[in-house]
């Protein structure tokens, strides 16, 4: 099965609105939480970051220099060819207005230490 990256379509006419970012965002992390596939999530990332500065007037070189990142090297972590630290994916997110949440998959069984 052929693989379809965000790159081959031109998704960022359909990112028009924050919510259209919210769930690009929500949907990439999600394939990537039950595929695994990290160039996807990555390619969201890109896409979401690009959709976001032309949202808010903003540009790539702002968004990396406030997540304090190089544009460079913002650049090159969200290609499919990337290995960006968790560190740095924070960053973006929170950059973009998001947060990591963590909940348990089955809330019946107790946590114990």
């Amino acid at each position: 099965m052929a693989k379809y990256y965000m790159k081959d379509i031109d998704l960022l006419e359909y990112c028009k609105t924050q919510k259209d970012i919210d769930r690009l965002i929500k949907i990439t992390l999600n394939d990537y939480l039950l595929t695994g596939d990290k160039d996807m999530f990555l390619s969201g990332l890109n896409l979401a970051a690009k959709a976001h500065a032309a949202l808010n007037k903003d540009s790539i070189t702002g968004i990396s220099q406030k997540a304090k990142i190089s544009r460079e090297h913002f650049y090159k972590m969200l290609s499919p060819k990337g290995n960006p630290s968790f560190k740095n994916i924070v960053k973006v997110l929170q950059v973009l207005g998001y947060t990591l949440k963590v909940d348990r998959i089955n809330k019946k069984e107790p946590v114990t230490p």
